[in-house]
């Protein structure tokens, strides 16, 4: 595991804006947004029935799973 001071180096909020922040209860979200969209960011609802899922990151995006 990285120490502290080495993960505090490693992270950059470059490029990244700080949006209000939501409280619910004791938790505060704090949303990082980016300017421009990530290419190889998947974000897509799927349901699965099944009590346990298997994901694949290969493939397309709206492809079955395996």
């Amino acid at each position: 595991m990285a120490s502290k001071s080495n993960l505090l180096a490693d992270i950059s909020l470059k490029g990244l804006e700080i949006a209000p922040s939501q409280i619910r209860g004791a938790v505060r979200i704090v949303p990082l947004l980016r300017h421009q969209v990530r290419n190889d960011l998947r974000l897509l609802r799927r349901n699965y029935d099944e009590d346990l899922a298997v994901v694949s990151l290969a493939g397309e995006m709206t492809a079955p799973g395996i």
